[in-house]
């Protein structure tokens, strides 16, 4: 990307990368809202920070969208995802979408081959705190050009 950032294009990549712990802030912050969310002008250090604290993820094993394998598939292929793991319990999954354009994707979860029970497991949005249908082990979920969504996954 060629050119001046906003905070939400670059969490795109840096939550994506594993780069959890590199929450400041640079010269592409904007000013804040009082609510975050995905739109490109808001900064939602706080809220990922408050997320990533209550979930332990030093104890979670890390699934890279580069590795070899992955429990978490999507489509299109464009759209990339990287989560962590406590095995059976939960997960947080990091969904980005890098290209400019808004998208739909199908996210395809192997939720056995994770740990999770099918038909026993709860997928919200974790940013916006909103409950994402789960239609066998499929979901969709529409993500704005060069930005990221974080799901959930929950056993019940």
């Amino acid at each position: 990307w060629n050119r001046p950032l906003k905070e939400n294009q670059v969490l795109s990549v840096i939550l994506l990368n594993g780069q959890l712990k590199r929450l400041t802030g640079g010269d592409y912050i904007v000013p804040k809202r009082l609510k975050p969310d995905y739109e490109l002008m808001s900064t939602p250090h706080v809220a990922i920070n408050q997320l990533f604290q209550g979930f332990d993820i030093p104890k979670a094993e890390w699934w890279p969208y580069y590795g070899k394998s992955n429990w978490v598939s999507l489509e299109p292929k464009s759209v990339l995802a990287s989560s962590c793991l406590h095995r059976g319990q939960k997960a947080l999954v990091i969904v980005s979408n890098l290209k400019p354009q808004d998208i739909t994707t199908t996210v395809t979860l192997d939720l056995k081959g994770a740990g999770f029970t099918p038909g026993n497991v709860k997928v919200t949005d974790a940013f916006l705190n909103t409950e994402i249908p789960l239609q066998g082990n499929k979901l969709k979920i529409d993500i704005y050009g060069e930005r990221y969504r974080i799901l959930l996954v929950e056993a019940r």
